[in-house]
């Protein structure tokens, strides 16, 4: 370090010289410059050189700038240094949560979107709950399907096959929809029993409160149900028939059991097929043929052959899975 002072004296550094002296002092304290300016530029006994106090302090200038210079470019590298180590996780942990919310966005579609089922077998009811809190109950064989964004603020909408009773929540800005092929049954808030299915022509409705409107058709045939009316709707002209029924007939729909009129005695013992599970058979195939007027439990198997029994004053032979009358 010596001899590269003494050439700084004189002048006479060279490039490499002059950058290996300037990466030195940026790497020494200034208790360190200022010990090597003190033996280097204040001469000793022997030596006769001495160097003007205006150059030194030139120098030293000129030295501290170079320091400094060097210092203010190591905080900004350690400022710097220390910005990316708390920005990057950050970072990190930004991309890591939009990808899950882009996940969650995907499968919260996903799951709106899909279409949910309530299905019973036969001699099975079920009762579900809907998104928006109307109560369905289905009797044997019937099917309710829907997904969660078939309920909107303008209106909700399921798809029926069978028999069942709707308790729907009231929402006047949101109409409910029952749709069962071309016929659709459209309610704001209401109680109602319902028999449509997608393999017979004749569909019937009891209402026990609030108000319904029928659309046969794609709405070419429509039709007003107050409370306390029994609409029976041929799905294949449209035409719907209204009448007033007993009180008694009324809880029975509300109960899910079946109302029969003037309907041959082999498909009433269809539908009790359907309700029970069981094979109902008449010894005597010509009465099949009679005509059954009244109303069925769907869930007292019992009563169900003490009627038929009277009415036709016949006995049942009850099987595991058969019922024969005699």
């Amino acid at each position: 370090m010596k001899e590269i002072f003494g050439k700084l004296k004189n002048d006479s550094l060279s490039v490499e010289e002059l950058r290996h002296l300037r990466q030195s002092v940026a790497e020494m304290s200034d208790r360190e410059i200022q010990n090597l300016l003190d033996a280097n530029t204040f001469p000793s006994d022997e030596e006769e050189y001495r160097m003007p106090e205006r150059s030194f302090f030139k120098v030293k200038e000129g030295v501290n700038a170079v320091a400094v210079k060097s210092d203010r470019g190591l905080r900004r590298y350690r400022i710097l240094t220390i910005a990316a180590a708390v920005v990057l996780p950050i970072l990190l942990a930004v991309c890591i949560w939009l990808f899950v919310e882009n996940s969650n966005v995907r499968q919260y579609s996903d799951i709106i979107g899909k279409e949910l089922a309530v299905t019973t077998a036969k001699g099975e009811s079920a009762t579900t709950m809907l998104p928006d809190g109307t109560e369905v109950t289905l009797m044997s064989q019937s099917s309710l399907e829907y997904s969660i964004k078939d309920f909107k603020s303008d209106g909700r909408r399921v798809l029926f096959d069978g028999d069942g009773v709707f308790n729907v929540t009231a929402n006047a800005e949101s109409p409910f929809r029952v749709i069962c092929n071309n016929l659709e049954i459209i309610v704001k808030g209401t109680k109602f029993s319902l028999s449509a299915r997608k393999d017979k022509h004749m569909a019937s409705l009891y209402l026990e409160s609030g108000k319904v409107e029928i659309e046969c058709g794609g709405g070419a045939h429509t039709a007003q149900v107050e409370p306390g009316e029994y609409a029976v709707i041929d799905t294949s002209t449209g035409e719907v028939s209204i009448s007033e029924i007993s009180e008694n007939s009324a809880n029975a729909l509300m109960r899910g059991d079946k109302i029969f009129e003037n309907c041959m005695l082999s498909d009433v013992l269809l539908e009790l097929e359907r309700l029970y599970g069981k094979k109902f058979e008449f010894q005597k195939s010509d009465m099949l043929k009679d005509k059954f007027t009244g109303y069925l439990p769907s869930d007292n198997l019992e009563e169900v052959i003490e009627t038929i029994e009277d009415c036709y004053h016949v006995k049942a032979v009850v099987g595991k899975d058969t019922i024969v009358f005699m």
